[in-house]
């Protein structure tokens, strides 16, 4: 916004907060005195603070219509003025699948095991660590100054687990 845009938006923010708050009293006038009062006021903003008055809704506002059911001669007379239905031969179809439906699933088999396992398998014999030497790293990597390692690779000379 430019800066009278700003001012005049200011201006007359200020203008309706004092309007509202330096004559914050009603007075109570009589009908033909209101009356009166507003044939006298200047043309233009104005700005006029005054007790609200609950306004009653008209009397027929809220009626509901009045109705009755139309009688079976009536209801034949109006369908007697609409159209014939056209009937074509394409109306009546079988019922028709969709293309390249899906074949219905296939069931598989039933395996007859208790799960879990009744007593758990034995492991398996590991051989000796120390039969074949003391553990040692045969490679590794990244090798040399690395900042951040994606990925760090281990090998040593015996299985690990």
């Amino acid at each position: 916004m430019t800066r009278p845009k700003k001012l005049i938006c200011l201006l007359l923010i200020c203008s309706i907060y004092l309007g509202a708050v330096a004559y914050p009293q009603t007075i109570q006038l009589s009908d033909s005195a209101q009356d009166d009062a507003m044939k006298n006021e200047p043309v233009g903003l104005q700005f006029r603070l005054s007790e609200g008055a609950e306004v009653s809704a008209p009397a027929n506002a809220n009626k509901p219509a009045t109705a009755e059911p139309l009688s079976a001669g009536e209801t034949q007379n109006i369908l007697n003025r609409l159209p014939p239905v056209k009937v074509e031969a394409a109306d009546e179809q079988d019922f028709a699948l969709r293309e390249k439906s899906q074949p219905p699933p296939r069931t598989g088999e039933t395996i007859q095991a208790a799960f879990p396992p009744p007593v758990p398998a034995a492991l398996p014999d590991m051989p000796d660590m120390n039969a074949s030497g003391p553990l040692q790293v045969l490679r590794f990597s990244p090798e040399g100054e690395v900042e951040l390692a994606p990925a760090l690779s281990i090998t040593f000379s015996q299985p690990m687990v």
